[in-house]
């Protein structure tokens, strides 16, 4: 799977969806890759150490309200498995910081290649029962 601004645009939309109606306060995802694990944090409040402006917004780059499908299911849980792993394969470097608003406030995501902080890989929840296996075959140590 390649990785193009259609796919970016999906998973910015996933995320949100995520963060506007499945979000408590901290979610803690993570995804098997064909380069190792990618970790993805979702919160709605920084840590003492950190500022919004470490986070670029996304808002811009979601389609109107009303054109979203406002609700997060089980089908948007995998597509965004799906989505993550795509674009940690393909676009990820070390880290990207996000942000967006939703009713509640803003919401933050961090998505990573190693885990953040004091934070070690047991603390995240696992996304690959969702997944296909990674194409192992064509694996590349760089990306």
């Amino acid at each position: 799977m390649r990785f193009d601004d259609a796919d970016r645009r999906q998973l910015l939309v996933v995320l949100h969806e995520y963060a506007e109606h499945a979000l408590d306060e901290l979610t803690l995802l993570r995804a098997r890759t064909k380069y190792g694990d990618v970790y993805v944090e979702v919160f709605r409040t920084l840590p003492p150490d950190m500022t919004d402006d470490s986070f670029h917004s996304i808002d811009h780059l979601l389609p109107p309200l009303g054109a979203r499908e406002n609700r997060f299911t089980p089908a948007h849980e995998i597509r965004l498995a799906v989505l993550v792993r795509a674009y940690a394969e393909h676009d990820l470097d070390q880290w990207t910081a996000l942000q967006t608003r939703t009713t509640r406030g803003p919401v933050y995501f961090g998505i990573l290649n190693s885990p953040p902080g004091d934070r070690t890989h047991d603390d995240f929840r696992s996304l690959d029962h969702l997944l296909p296996a990674p194409d192992i075959e064509n694996r590349s140590d760089s990306r």
